[in-house]
């Protein structure tokens, strides 16, 4: 065993990626590092964190929002992510695609969907071609 799976250990995973439960995948990257079994892993972090790290993920989404084209891809996959698992939505990224916004999310229950065209500029405002493109592109 090297360490106690902790509030720290989970706090710093959750700071760097989106997490909303405690998670198969959670439970054994903590019990790896850890030493200490899932079940104990997945008993300690339920109950210190059962609606997971969403606020702790906030600075980073914050940084790719304003970091240019440096992390706008991570960016636009991070908001699929998110309307994903937080709010239910099927979610695809196609940014990479070409002549695509970003991200397409729908909801086949709900009889919703939606595109999502992400701009990670602290000063973007919507030109006439962009507003032109998505009018009659998208």
């Amino acid at each position: 065993m090297t360490e106690r799976p902790t509030p720290k250990q989970f706090m710093q995973i959750s700071a760097d990626r989106l997490i909303l439960n405690v998670d198969d995948d959670l439970i054994k990257l903590i019990s790896d590092k850890s030493g200490y079994s899932p079940e104990n892993v997945e008993k300690r972090l339920s109950s210190m964190f059962p609606n997971g790290g969403i606020r702790q993920f906030m600075p980073k989404l914050y940084d790719m929002a304003y970091s240019g084209t440096e992390k706008a891809a991570e960016f636009e996959k991070a908001t699929a992510e998110i309307f994903s698992k937080e709010f239910k939505f099927e979610a695809k990224h196609v940014g990479p695609i070409g002549l695509t916004p970003d991200v397409l999310v729908w909801s086949d229950n709900a009889g919703y969907c939606g595109i999502i065209d992400n701009k990670a500029y602290s000063q973007y405002s919507i030109t006439n071609d962009h507003h032109n493109r998505m009018v009659h592109n998208y």
